[in-house]
């Protein structure tokens, strides 16, 4: 069974493309319905003897996401340059996706922890597993993101341009939705996970310049925008998990590189929590994610309003700093 222990952040830069083709709506809802059909189909032929590869008391269940990240900025800047320039930017960001998938979770998820207050918590019990997708059958998953602003510049004693305006609009579908992990959290008492996406808005740029002599000129221009992310999630911090976390000592092992190891695991926290008192930017890793734990359903929430929560929109992006920004995930695994 494939463990995830060390957290990978990945973090891939925007990246300017040229603009595709759109694919017609009634085809794409056909080809969903289509694909949701196949994936019940392939979830039910799971048989018993494909079941029992499964550990022990495993049973189906439903793994749901659901990710809402909304951002606006409205900003006006007045300065003396050119006889006097007035700057005002406005512009508004929204990525909305639900994911479902069949997967195999344990008996019970109330046993899923172990036991943070012990004086020694095993390192092995951190590597449970939470679910295991079922083989050969993809996620069902439905994402929109869209992106749009306008810029004005009013320059009424310039030689040149006196009036500028840029309006952007910007789409996209979010398909590529990714659960790395799911597992006992190594740096505080809860849940850790990872998830990644990716999308690719394209749209259109207008822009109209009025002129000091009265004449008008207007451009149009498509625009074409990529994002992907990788980002990591974790209950708050707490120094003391890791300093009880028993780690085995490989034989031949100097004790200095234990040494550099343990340290490293420790300053991995103390960045966790800078960032948990928001004194880091919350750009990749995220702290503050709940839990609720029953028998047959685990739920985990991350909720965050955060001035440092990571700017999207990339190149298309207005002057306008963030006025408003909220992060929501939920992830439910729930038994059939």
């Amino acid at each position: 069974m494939n463990r995830y222990r060390n957290v990978t952040v990945l973090a891939l830069g925007v990246l300017l493309l040229s603009l595709m083709g759109c694919s017609n709506d009634s085809q794409e809802e056909d080809q969903g319905n289509d694909f949701v059909e196949a994936a019940q189909g392939s979830y039910e032929s799971e048989d018993a003897e494909s079941i029992s590869q499964y550990p022990e008391g495993w049973r189906p269940g439903t793994l749901m996401m659901t990710l809402n990240i909304s951002q606006s900025g409205d900003s006006v800047d007045e300065t003396s340059s050119q006889g006097g320039t007035k700057t005002s930017a406005k512009w508004d960001y929204l990525l909305t996706a639900t994911q479902t998938f069949p997967v195999m979770i344990p008996p019970d998820f109330t046993r899923a922890l172990p036991d943070y207050t012990a004086d020694a918590i095993d390192h092995i019990a951190l590597e449970e597993e939470l679910y295991i997708p079922l083989d050969n059958v993809a996620p069902v998953t439905e994402g929109q993101v869209s992106y749009s602003g306008r810029m004005e510049v009013r320059k009424p004693r310039a030689n040149d341009i006196t009036f500028l305006v840029e309006e952007v609009s910007a789409q996209a579908e979010l398909n590529d939705l990714v659960v790395h992990f799911i597992q006992p959290s190594s740096v505080g008492e809860g849940f850790e996970l990872d998830i990644s996406f990716t999308y690719q808005m394209e749209g259109a740029v207008k822009t109209k310049a009025k002129h000091q002599s009265g004449s008008l000129q207007e451009f149009e221009s498509e625009c074409c925008e990529r994002e992907s992310l990788r980002q990591s999630f974790f209950p708050e911090p707490d120094m003391s998990v890791v300093q009880r976390i028993s780690y085995p000592v490989e034989e031949g092992l100097p004790a200095e590189i234990a040494e550099m190891n343990q340290q490293m695991r420790m300053d991995r926290v103390a960045l966790l929590q800078k960032i948990s008192a928001n004194l880091e930017p919350r750009a990749f890793l995220h702290t503050g994610l709940r839990w609720l734990s029953e028998p047959n359903q685990l739920t985990l929430k991350y909720h965050s309003e955060s001035d440092n929560l990571l700017s999207h929109g990339g190149s298309l992006a207005m002057a306008a700093p963030a006025s408003q920004r909220r992060y929501t995930l939920e992830i439910v695994l729930t038994a059939d």
